[in-house]
């Protein structure tokens, strides 16, 4: 019995004003029905024509051990992985999305698109 008279609370000072909009929805919070369908109306691809994204013309790459590369002296050469006839890949944000060239435009670097890969997704890209 001495148990019961200690889980009583004394709420004589608390004040209780709101609680019942704080569990109005209650019914909504118990309801173990199916999960009611949300539409999401999707964008069209347009929303991003604007977004900045990092375009970038890899020559070629190779993999070298650490040592390798802190032993490397000014003059030094590392052989690539492409020939020098090659395209040069083109990347957006990372993810190869075609071939091309260089070309000089007024001076300074451009690219010439040479190809450019059928299966992109542009969406992924932003």
């Amino acid at each position: 019995m001495a148990k019961e008279k200690n889980m009583d609370l004394d709420m004589s000072g608390l004040d209780v004003e709101g609680f019942d909009d704080l569990f109005a929805n209650e019914e909504e919070i118990l309801d173990e029905s199916e999960p009611k369908a949300t539409v999401v109306e999707k964008r069209p691809l347009s929303f991003f024509h604007r977004l900045p994204v990092n375009l970038s013309l890899e020559v070629a790459s190779t993999e070298i051990p650490l040592e390798e590369l802190m032993t490397l002296a000014e003059g030094a050469v590392v052989q690539m992985n492409k020939l020098s006839h090659q395209p040069l890949d083109v990347k957006v944000n990372g993810i190869l999305i075609g071939a091309a060239e260089v070309v000089i435009v007024d001076g300074q670097y451009g690219l010439r698109m040479t190809e450019v890969f059928d299966d992109i997704n542009w969406s992924k890209l932003a």
